[in-house]
């Protein structure tokens, strides 16, 4: 009697902090110190529990008190009280086993039932229905088709909790885990059904059987939790948060199915303390999971990074985004479904302060499936390494600060029309098949490449647009562009080699600019295309040194001398071709369609000899005789005039020619 009373103190205590005793109620303490039956005499009031009553199991000694089949048809009326405590001091274990009664005949506790430290509740084949609250400080098994059904049920309410369910039901308005402590919860089989469920400081894993919730939190304030997705299935009526406030989250799909009604976030919240230190993580090796929408990372100033894995499995959602944290793909396929769209961004504002650093979403595309039917680079990074991303409309690619928007280096990319703006693209490798058209549009700084091409494949399907102060620069890699191509005043680098354009529409002033390497430019014929007049556009080729002058450099529009007609060709201009003069020369057109410049006649250097050791140099009046004593120079002016002696000496040897003034 004295070691059950003096533990009742103890729940008493309990009881009162929490606040959850009705006023009045009598507690009705089990005596018996060893192992017992509900429906036996053994209660402090000297009656059986009944409806009003407080029940505590709180004794010294270890023990087990059972309800069985056996309760429910004797002492029926005993299984409706007020509260119920399970309690047992260190070294001890109160057990509290419902043990087959039925799931017709529930033990009912109308206010709250807290198990408490060192308690053990068993359920097998019975029913647990719980008022208010069902707070579980220590362990429960559930099992054999058993049902708990509680208006909240918290785990970890106040110390160390664990939850092993087996099957049958649990159903609860509100679900924590890990609500104020540390607790475990291992779902085998069986169905939760539950208002919002909230994971915070703690592990659940969910082996088998179906969860049912209206929304899932994984992490909150400062708390760690892990959701373990090993099999099964969970079904979200609303949104899925994996961390929030300064929390860690972290969600692991191995296998089984995801659904969130209302779209999964991956990100953490600023904190008290400062911006960012919640996060959120996702990471998917296997499984479906199919959210309406996707949003990774931070993008408003009051958002944490986030970042989802996925190397295996299948996800399928109706648009979303990456902020700050970002989005690594190295297997598994990722689907954009519908006509949602999927962006990669940078965050709009962070502390607003002076200095403050530019935090940038990625995506990083290793290996695997991407597929989506509207992609948009919009200050962020997508950086594809290797596998396939098919873009079945539209991909927008925006620079990235000092970065370019979209970067290929292997696998495969294919897409219907690419719009860059500034440095939007660069290509180092893999192969890139645009099949539709590709607009460098009107953002540039007319040095900065939109798109820039240095190893790999690239094609072009139907047309290409260069827009004002756009650059197309190619180092490297094949190209193949059919269509129209329009140049409205950006500038075309053309790369080493061969390389065909479709037929040249001309919209403003724009250039093209040859490599120093051997280099060939096939464009259609463009005699059929209208040309805006002179006067607004001219198309300007610079750095040619083409057959006139021994260069390695060809341009041909079509393959005959009607590929441009004469009005056309009054708008080429060749900008200081080497060794004339400089400034813009005009262009012909010869029998096989390259264009040529038109070029004066080469000022003439001639000797005569005066006598052995000396020579004259005869040149035309206005010119100027320069010497070096390298071929490469430099070249400095003499102060001559024709006829101009030099002699002859055995010193180094020295190199002559004229210029221009």
């Amino acid at each position: 009697m004295k070691s059950a009373l003096g533990s009742a103190i103890v729940v008493q205590a309990i009881c009162l902090s929490l606040n959850v005793s009705a006023p009045g109620a009598q507690t009705n303490y089990w005596l018996k110190s060893t192992n017992g039956f509900w429906h036996q005499a053994q209660w402090s009031l000297g009656t059986f529990p009944r409806a009003g009553q407080s029940v505590s199991l709180v004794s010294t000694q270890s023990k087990t008190l059972v309800i069985s089949a056996t309760t429910a048809r004797d002492r029926r009326d005993s299984l409706q009280i007020s509260n119920l405590f399970v309690f047992a001091p260190h070294h001890s274990q109160n057990h509290l086993f419902l043990s087959r009664v039925g799931l017709s005949y529930p033990l009912r506790v109308g206010n709250v039932f807290n198990l408490s430290e060192n308690a053990v509740l068993t359920l097998l084949d019975s029913t647990l229905r719980v008022g208010r609250q069902f707070q579980v400080n220590s362990t429960v098994n559930h099992g054999g088709g058993s049902q708990v059904i509680a208006a909240d049920l918290h785990i970890g309410a106040g110390l160390t909790a664990y939850y092993n369910f087996t099957n049958g039901l649990i159903s609860a308005q509100t679900l924590f885990v890990g609500h104020k402590s540390p607790a475990t919860f291992h779902q085998y089989g069986g169905r939760v059904v539950a208002g919002p469920m909230e994971v915070r400081e703690a592990d659940y894993f969910l082996h088998g059987g179906d969860i049912s919730v209206d929304s899932l939190t994984v992490a909150h304030l400062y708390e760690p939790a892990v959701f373990h997705h090993n099999s099964g299935n969970l079904t979200v009526t609303n949104t899925i948060d994996i961390a929030r406030g300064n929390g860690h989250g972290r969600y692991f799909l191995r296998s089984g199915m995801l659904k969130a009604g209302r779209g999964l976030r991956v990100y953490g919240s600023v904190g008290f303390t400062g911006r960012g230190t919640g996060t959120g993580e996702f990471t998917q090796t296997g499984g479906s999971n199919f959210p309406s929408s996707l949003v990774v990372g931070r993008y408003y100033s009051n958002q944490g990074p986030g970042i989802y894995r996925l190397s295996g499995g299948l996800l399928v959602h109706g648009g979303g985004s990456v902020g700050e944290g970002g989005f690594e793909q190295s297997g598994g396929i990722h689907k954009v479904d519908g006509y949602g769209q999927f962006s990669v961004h940078r965050v709009s504002s962070l502390t607003g302060l002076p200095g403050e650093r530019v935090a940038r979403g990625q995506y990083t595309l290793a290996s695997g499936i991407f597929l989506s039917r509207y992609l948009s680079v919009e200050g962020g990074i997508f950086a594809q390494r290797g596998g396939t991303n098919e873009v079945t409309d539209s991909l927008w690619c925006r620079a990235a600060g000092t970065n370019f928007g979209y970067e290929l280096i292997g696998g495969k990319l294919v897409s219907t029309n690419v719009v860059t703006h500034g440095k939007g693209f660069r290509q180092t490798g893999g192969t890139h098949e645009i099949r539709g058209f590709l607009s460098l549009a009107d953002i540039g700084d007319d040095v900065s490449p939109s798109y820039e091409l240095l190893a790999g494949d690239l094609s072009i399907a139907n047309g290409a647009y260069l827009g004002t102060g756009a650059v197309f620069r190619r180092t490297g890699g094949t190209l193949r562009q059919r269509g129209t191509i329009t140049f409205s005043g950006g500038r075309w680098e053309c790369g080493p080699g061969e390389q065909h354009l479709g037929a040249l529409q001309l919209d403003a002033t724009s250039t093209i600019t040859l490599p120093r390497a051997p280099a060939v430019l096939h464009l259609g014929s463009s005699a059929a295309m209208s040309w805006v007049p002179e006067d607004w556009a001219r198309l300007v080729i610079e750095n040619w040194s083409g057959p006139e002058n021994g260069g390695p450099h060809q341009i041909f529009f079509g393959t005959n001398a009607n590929g441009l007609t004469a009005q056309q060709l009054t708008q080429l201009r060749f900008r200081n071709p080497p060794g004339y003069a400089p400034g813009d020369y005009p262009a012909t057109i010869l029998p096989r369609g390259e264009v040529v410049p038109i070029l004066p006649a080469r000022p003439q250097l001639t000797f005569t000899r005066a006598r052995t050791n000396m020579i004259h140099f005869h040149f035309a009046e206005g010119l100027r005789l320069q010497a070096a004593t390298n071929v490469s120079g430099p070249f400095i002016d003499l102060p001559a005039l024709s006829p101009f002696p030099i002699m002859l000496t055995n010193g180094p040897a020295r190199f002559f020619r004229l210029r221009e003034p």
